[in-house]
């Protein structure tokens, strides 16, 4: 068994730590960036039908992302509502997808009538 300095083991605590710090802020800015093209989607919809429906997946993203990250930092009572597009649950993850295909066919529909 190697002995290590604790200046080793300071180093290796702090490069985990950071690791952490980075993969949560990489996956805040992931979050926005879907959730500004999602807005976006609003802004460009073709009729007031097609821009409820955005909204409404925009508001059920964002709640579930609001609901979850509360439960995590304990600001929230822990429910059963995954972290779209992480937590591993087959049902959660299609009605993410097709949420986002709907979205995307909004976009499409969009930006053909300019």
């Amino acid at each position: 068994m190697t002995a290590t300095s604790p200046a080793v083991a300071a180093s290796n605590s702090l490069t985990r730590g950071l690791r952490v710090i980075g993969l949560a802020v990489g996956a805040i800015l992931i979050y926005l960036l879907v959730l500004w093209r999602a807005l976006r989607i609003v802004t460009v919809a073709r009729d007031l039908y097609s821009a409820v429906v955005a909204g409404g997946i925009v508001m059920a993203l964002l709640f579930q992302i609001f609901v979850n990250v509360g439960m995590t930092m304990g600001i929230a009572p822990i429910t059963g509502i995954p972290l779209p597009f992480v937590s591993v649950g087959g049902s959660s993850m299609i009605a993410n997808l097709a949420a986002m295909g709907i979205l995307q066919a909004i976009h499409a529909r969009g930006r053909r009538r300019r």
